[in-house]
């Protein structure tokens, strides 16, 4: 059916002449506009589907970046913070315990003698 012929049935469903025939026609025409339609709605609306999981992508994935990049502030920060203090308390625990130098002489002469002579000690008791 053309154009012209479909805006006469039109114009005389409007001024309420159009015949049972002419109202028929009308009603196929009405489905075949609603078939019409509905695809094209149904086009639209997968077109928009990707660009509504593409915006959802994308703001996970800057989230997901935003927690990384906070992860790896703490973490780096926490860490030095322990190596500070882990070498703050070594240098604690490896002062010098002698001024004298002669004095921490002798004593290391009597730890380590004392240490041979326990295990000189084992030595010997196992031997037996």
């Amino acid at each position: 059916m053309k154009q012209d012929e479909k805006d006469i049935i039109l114009q005389k469903i409007a001024e309420g002449k159009a015949t049972q025939e002419e109202l028929e026609m009308a009603d196929l025409m009405m489905d075949e506009m609603e078939q019409r339609l509905s695809t094209q709605i149904d086009k639209w609306e997968e077109s928009e589907k990707p660009s509504i999981h593409h915006a959802h992508v994308v703001w996970m994935r800057r989230v997901a970046a935003a927690a990384a990049c906070l992860i790896l502030i703490f973490s780096v920060t926490y860490f030095a913070g322990h190596h500070h203090q882990d070498t703050l308390a070594v240098e604690e625990t490896q002062k010098d315990t002698y001024d004298n130098p002669e004095e921490a002489a002798k004593e290391t002469e009597k730890a380590l003698l004392k240490f041979s002579e326990t295990i000189n000690k084992a030595i010997c008791y196992n031997n037996q």
